[in-house]
């Protein structure tokens, strides 16, 4: 690893891109390792993380979706600003902003804080959550391992009477981060769960067993 990047550039990797003549591979490695090396000077291992995080969640989706699905800055009537992104599942609000994720266009970007306002006010109906991240990490590596190679649909993770993807729960805890707790209406198990920490807000939708 090349200390003069903060232990996080992967010089072998690098090496057999640059051996292949990928320049753009190469290019977008390097900015992510500044984009990462920049978080963790910023707010250590702990921004590290939320940041990995959510890079993960836009590795795997196609470009045409970014302008609807990607960051955007959104200023608040009190003054402050947050950054709202879009996923399948699940939508995040955050106080601090995660650099590195794909941009998306304002004037095609979904309106993510008000679907996560829209969320938030039905907390009066919600309980909390019970949610216990190893077990659902367990379940997640359970699950795959009895796929033994052959498709399987994606893991449901059950929470009392509602049901969710439980890469999705693993996703928000891990882009949330901090104190985060988890609510959810179970008379009304097709409404979404509402999460908050310190770092912001997400909703993130249930799925249904068939």
């Amino acid at each position: 690893m090349n200390k003069g990047v903060g232990n996080i550039i992967n010089v072998s990797a690098i090496l057999v891109m640059a051996k292949n003549g990928d320049m753009d591979a190469i290019i977008a490695a390097c900015r992510k390792s500044l984009v990462e090396k920049a978080a963790k000077e910023r707010g250590g291992n702990a921004l590290l993380k939320r940041t990995k995080a959510a890079h993960k969640i836009f590795s795997s989706i196609e470009d045409y979706r970014i302008p609807q699905w990607g960051s955007v800055i959104k200023n608040m009537p009190d003054g402050s600003k947050v950054q709202c992104f879009v996923n399948s599942y699940y939508a995040f609000t955050l106080y601090d902003e995660l650099e590195g994720i794909p941009i998306g266009d304002p004037e095609k970007a979904i309106d993510v804080c008000q679907f996560v306002k829209d969320v938030e006010n039905r907390k009066p109906d919600m309980v909390e959550a019970a949610i216990d991240i190893a077990a659902v990490k367990a379940y997640i590596m359970e699950h795959n391992a009895s796929a033994k190679g052959r498709y399987k649909p994606p893991p449901i993770y059950d929470t009392g009477k509602v049901s969710y993807n439980a890469q999705g729960i693993i996703n928000c805890f891990a882009i949330l981060g901090g104190n985060i707790k988890m609510y959810h209406d179970e008379n009304n198990p097709a409404s979404a769960a509402f999460l908050e920490s310190e770092n912001g807000k997400a909703m993130l939708l249930p799925v249904t067993r068939k």
